[in-house]
């Protein structure tokens, strides 16, 4: 009597995993969430979403507030502010990591009083952030230009910008040529002593 063999089901169950991970992928760059192809996408300028609570800014190299701005943004000759027609580029509104901390503390403890932030828009455009109190009191980074790769940063202590404790509303603005664009950060900066 001879044992009729089946094939091992490894083939099987790896086939199905390749059918599910696929099918996960469409779904993913279907609804957006990741581009494959499209290396270039732009940010999702129309708000700021969320800012997590934590150190996150990404990899670009920040600027010290009291230097000029970073050489990626000013090196390319064609990128000067305002370069560019108002009637052939669109200005997006701010995105980013406006502060990559929201909860700081003017001692540096026990969460830290050196922040960084970024701001994304249109390459050639200016970007500013603003830094109002309760008490209408406003303090801001220097504008900086938004280089090539549609971003600019900065690297800056409390004390440096005179922040002092309290809450503080945060709002990035873009400008170029006659057109300016604002995003309000939803959670402020709540400054601890």
């Amino acid at each position: 009597m001879s044992h009729r063999k089946f094939p091992s089901k490894f083939p099987l169950v790896a086939l199905a995993g390749l059918i599910v991970v696929g099918g996960i992928g469409a779904v993913l760059v279907t609804t957006g969430t990741i581009h494959l192809l499209d290396q270039k996408k732009a940010p999702n300028s129309s708000s700021v979403e969320s800012h997590n609570r934590t150190n996150s800014l990404g990899p670009a190299s920040p600027t010290k507030v009291s230097s000029a701005p970073s050489s990626e943004a000013t090196t390319p000759s064609s990128l000067t502010p305002g370069n560019y027609t108002s009637s052939t580029v669109s200005l997006s509104a701010p995105s980013g990591a406006f502060v990559s901390f929201h909860d700081p503390n003017l001692s540096g403890s026990p969460a830290p009083n050196q922040l960084q932030s970024s701001c994304s828009s249109t390459p050639g455009a200016t970007c500013t952030i603003k830094f109002t109190s309760s008490n209408g009191v406003t303090k801001s980074l220097p504008s900086q230009l938004i280089g090539s790769s549609g971003a600019t940063t900065w690297a800056w202590q409390l004390q440096e910008l005179g922040l002092t404790q309290g809450t503080w509303q945060i709002t990035a603005t873009a400008t170029l040529n006659s057109q300016s664009r604002s995003t309000n950060d939803t959670l402020g900066l709540n400054v601890q002593p």
